[in-house]
């Protein structure tokens, strides 16, 4: 009797093996895109928030500088009075056309008060603005030492949100073209992406 022919089988069982592969090559860019797409969104809103705020401290440092160059001008008036009230008091004490306890007119209420019970006050005055000027300044550079950190910290969340959505749109064009080099380069920007993510929580 004739031999059967042998029937080779190898194509297919390649074909199938290729198949899986491609298979699960692709399913690897679906993981790799939803978790690109997670830190995309977490990295966009960190990302608004910390402008957000930086623009909130920077106002109120404005504000805070504002407040403390008003200060200035008030302790500058009351020292200028407090001067012009100790030359009278020198050139009344000099001539003795007024004795040292010389009263000056006093607001309605108030009153009258010494030429030396005027120049404690002023002093007084000018000793409070002055301590009240130190923390005003200490608050404004803290509020714009905060601003500049919140927006280093957005723009690193801002970068990564880019990376990723690179890396997502290489993932798309790898899955429609079936080429892995494509996929490999998104990958590497998605890394990039997540560095400076966990970069900005870690700051």
């Amino acid at each position: 009797m004739p031999e059967e022919p042998e029937i080779e089988v190898d194509g297919p069982e390649t074909k199938d093996g290729e198949s899986g592969k491609h298979a699960t090559w692709i399913q690897w860019i679906a993981v790799t895109t939803a978790v690109f797409a997670v830190v995309g969104a977490i990295g966009a809103s960190r990302a608004g928030a910390l402008v957000n705020g930086g623009l909130i401290s920077q106002i109120q440092s404005s504000d805070t500088w504002n407040e403390f160059e008003a200060n200035r001008q008030k302790v500058h008036i009351y020292t200028v009075a407090l001067n012009q009230l100790a030359d009278q008091s020198a050139i009344s004490a000099s001539v003795s056309a007024a004795p040292s306890g010389h009263h000056f007119k006093p607001v309605a209420g108030e009153r009258a008060m010494t030429a030396k019970e005027r120049i404690k006050a002023y002093t007084d005055e000018i000793s409070r603005e002055n301590s009240k000027n130190d923390e005003l300044q200490k608050k404004a550079k803290d509020l714009e030492e905060s601003a500049t950190q919140q927006i280093e910290k957005h723009e690193k969340f801002a970068q990564s949100v880019a990376f990723v959505q690179v890396a997502i749109g290489l993932g798309a064009i790898a899955s429609l073209t079936k080429v892995k080099s494509v996929w490999y380069i998104g990958l590497a920007s998605g890394l990039i992406g997540l560095a400076m993510f966990a970069w900005g929580f870690m700051h």
